[in-house]
């Protein structure tokens, strides 16, 4: 798939106090202990994250995240609910706040394949997890019971694979799927990539040896002459 590497150094001087990249960390003060709250809201009855009703109530603490967060988006919902009741400040207000520039300078180097090599790579590489026993793999998880909330449920093609074994489609239908389903992964992955990134350096070809070469010759220059 696409990839993102980021190489950092640390440089005084001015001009290294411009964060190429769009889409930056947010230092976030938490009061009292997170990991403790963090756990508590999790294991708490749902009340965010699967009908507009539990959205409405991180509106209350949080109103501008609950317009723009998608309802079925549980995940960050319920990452911007945590930051509300942990900090006593929303979310949103964080993300707008001005940070102190960062003593790092960092260099991107962006893997963007042509897309129709991109999309042949994800369809090889699902065939091949179905011979290395994915199958066996996902069976496993299906046994445990796990709750489908679960980040580890929500892995791509896994869905899929699990239709199969309830006899709910063929293997070569979950197959297809499970492709489709990671090619769209992969674009949005491009997409995000192309709107939040602004790499020193963009390769445009599938990885190779050569690729590799390319890149640590950039990385060399970069730490020597940057």
């Amino acid at each position: 798939m696409a990839a993102q590497y980021v190489l950092s150094r640390r440089h005084d001087a001015p001009r290294w106090q411009r964060q190429k990249s769009k889409a930056g960390i947010v230092d976030i003060e938490v009061r009292g202990n997170d990991e403790e709250r963090r756990i508590a809201i999790r294991r708490s009855p749902p009340v965010i994250g699967r009908e507009v009703n539990d959205r409405e109530r991180l509106a209350v603490l949080d109103p501008t995240a609950a317009r723009y967060l998608s309802p079925g988006d549980r995940q960050r919902l319920v990452r911007a609910y945590e930051v509300a009741r942990a900090t006593g400040t929303p979310l949103s207000t964080w993300q707008r706040r001005p940070h102190p520039l960062s003593p790092y300078r960092f260099f991107t180097i962006l893997l963007m394949p042509p897309r129709h090599r991109l999309y042949a790579t994800c369809d090889a590489r699902f065939v091949r997890m179905i011979e290395a026993n994915a199958l066996s793999e996902a069976a496993a998880l299906a046994r445990r019971g796990l709750d489908p909330d679960l980040p580890a449920m929500k892995a791509v093609g896994l869905s899929e694979l699990l239709r199969y074994l309830h006899g709910e489609m063929p293997l070569e239908a979950a197959i297809a799927a499970a492709q489709r389903a990671t090619r769209q992964y992969a674009k949005r992955q491009t997409t995000w990539f192309r709107h939040q990134t602004a790499p020193d350096l963009t390769l445009v070809e599938q990885f190779s040896q050569g690729l590799l070469r390319s890149s640590l010759r950039f990385v060399r220059e970069s730490v020597l002459t940057g």
